[in-house]
């Protein structure tokens, strides 16, 4: 539905298997028993659901990753200027 954006918890599809997946970007392994606190982590990211904001799924990463930086999660290399011109080339 347009205008509704929200986050569920983890995929249960695999993304791999549909057309529309136009590339992956490996940003961290994470250890099981740590999966909990990426999940949390993403549930705590701003969604707008005003359709007309600006704001875009590009931003919910962004903020994700920044989350996921400060507890070690993603590698050094993924700084957010990085990863945002990678997301503009997509």
């Amino acid at each position: 539905m347009p205008g509704v954006f929200y986050y569920v918890g983890p995929e249960e599809i695999d993304l791999a298997k549909f057309s529309s997946l136009k590339d992956e970007l490996l940003i961290e392994e994470v250890d099981e028993s740590k999966l909990s606190l990426v999940h949390q982590h993403l549930k705590e990211c701003r969604i707008d659901t005003v359709e007309l904001s600006g704001w875009n799924c590009q931003g919910w990463a962004l903020e994700g990753l920044e989350k996921l930086r400060a507890d070690g999660f993603i590698y050094d290399g993924y700084t957010r200027e990085i990863v945002k011109a990678w997301l503009k080339e997509k």
